[in-house]
């Protein structure tokens, strides 16, 4: 079994369960839970193995990752900018969950809304940067994640 199919078979149940939990048995909390998880696994295993294995935003850039066209630009060095955005993602995420939590599929879209800026922003990064650019430098999850194992 590749790498690439591994993901997909860890990655797509992931994400059908977030859905399912949060529109259909309307668990507005499903998030968290899911996060918590994902903070779980890396406290036991000391390593971001939900970046690795499971989050569906770095399935999707490996699937679409060209080898032939390898890049590993450096980013531009602006120290503010991911702080800024994992501020603006964490609000926005909370603040939807709080406000719509009654109503899921107004939930729903306000997080598609996210996921979908959140994946052409990584797709562009990685077009243009290199391999995963959006998980090293801002992912807010991933950041939350290598934190929590490399504690200084």
């Amino acid at each position: 079994m590749t790498r690439k199919t591994k993901r997909l078979l860890f990655s797509v149940p992931f994400f059908v369960a977030m859905f399912f939990s949060m529109c259909i048995l309307r668990l507005w909390f499903t998030v968290f839970i899911f996060f918590g998880l994902a903070l779980l696994m890396t406290l036991i295993q000391k390593k971001r193995t939900y970046c690795y294995l499971i989050c569906p935003l770095g399935s999707l850039q490996e699937w679409v990752y060209d080898e032939k066209k390898k890049k590993n630009r450096p980013l531009p060095q602006i120290p503010w900018i991911r702080r800024v955005l994992f501020i603006i993602f964490w609000l926005y995420l909370i603040a939807v969950l709080f406000l719509f939590h009654q109503e899921p599929f107004t939930l729903w879209s306000f997080i598609l809304k996210l996921i979908v800026i959140s994946s052409f922003t990584a797709l562009l990064l990685q077009e243009f940067f290199g391999k995963r650019k959006w998980c090293s430098s801002f992912c807010p999850l991933g950041r939350i994640l290598h934190f929590s194992i490399h504690k200084k």
